[in-house]
């Protein structure tokens, strides 16, 4: 596997997993305010819900179409970047949206830990948690789009190895095929 390949997969990886565990606190929030009658959703939870949603249904299509079928519409570098930095923008908001919500300094779980209320406690953590993997996501894809277009310039052709173009100059071909 190139280098390229590896940190697509490790990348996306971590994406997937960061977005179920975001899909996961944010439905817990939702769930805890339902109990005491609030049917409102925050404007985060939702974006969280849909954020988690879309990590685990579109990373892992790019991921095995890239794999099996070399020149699908799917297998476009151009169509992949343009997706991952939509993704990418959305979770610097989600990110943004909940450190609205903090007072200056941060959220303060412990002074929360010394009124011994774990309720609040856990909250306030999972707050925390969700901010910081929103922040991760974000940085993660960033850093992949990054590589990616540096290997594009540089004649590799996305997690396939290093383009036929570079190799040698007789396997260019520019010739549409049916």
């Amino acid at each position: 596997m190139s280098p390229f390949s590896l940190t697509r997969a490790a990348i996306y990886g971590l994406a997937i997993i960061f977005g179920i565990i975001v899909l996961a606190l944010n439905a817990d929030l939702i769930a805890k305010s339902r109990r005491f009658g609030d049917d409102t959703v925050r404007d985060f939870q939702g974006l969280g819900l849909a954020l988690g949603i879309l990590n685990i249904l579109i990373l892992p299509i790019f991921l095995i179409v890239g794999r099996i079928r070399r020149n699908s519409l799917w297998a476009s570098n151009i169509v992949e970047l343009a997706v991952i930095g939509v993704l990418t923008i959305l979770w610097i908001v989600e990110s943004a949206l909940i450190t609205q919500l903090t007072p200056p300094g941060g959220f303060q779980c412990g002074t929360v830990r010394r009124f011994r209320n774990n309720y609040f406690l856990t909250i306030c953590q999972e707050l925390v948690t969700i901010q910081a993997l929103s922040f991760l996501t974000w940085i993660l894809l960033l850093i992949y789009i990054i590589f990616a277009i540096v290997m594009c310039a540089t004649g590799r052709a996305g997690w396939r190895g290093e383009a036929p173009a570079a190799r040698n100059k007789e396997s260019m071909s520019y010739t549409a095929r049916a």
